[in-house]
């Protein structure tokens, strides 16, 4: 199981270039490869997001720079996860609601060479 708190942390120690992005990127293959079966979907998107980016850093499409300015976009975003159960003298059962809300930076264009 991959916790997003464990990406985020590993994130933080590659912007501050205590963690290469060599060994973000082994360590984010390794811990990947199942965490479908068993990780939050908010971690899920948070490696999503980092294996794209890093996809198109080695496709030439990011800098490093543009690279580290998306890592920190990443880690700038807020995500909140509710879950909520209503119950009721008339319900049959309970009703269970889980919403998850991001709060994303503002999007810009990507410059194409």
């Amino acid at each position: 199981m991959v916790q997003e708190s464990e990406v985020r942390d590993k994130l933080r120690a590659v912007l501050s270039n205590v963690l290469g992005l060599d060994e973000f990127a082994d360590w984010l293959a390794q811990v990947s490869w199942t965490m479908h079966r068993d990780s939050e979907p908010s971690a899920q998107d948070l490696v999503s997001s980092i294996q794209l980016l890093l996809d198109e850093y080695e496709a030439g499409a990011l800098t490093h720079q543009e690279l580290h300015d998306e890592f920190s976009a990443l880690l700038d975003q807020l995500v909140i996860s509710v879950s909520i159960t209503v119950t009721g003298a008339h319900a049959i059962r309970p009703a269970v609601s889980t919403a998850t809300a991001y709060l994303v930076p503002e999007l810009r264009p990507l410059a194409l060479a």
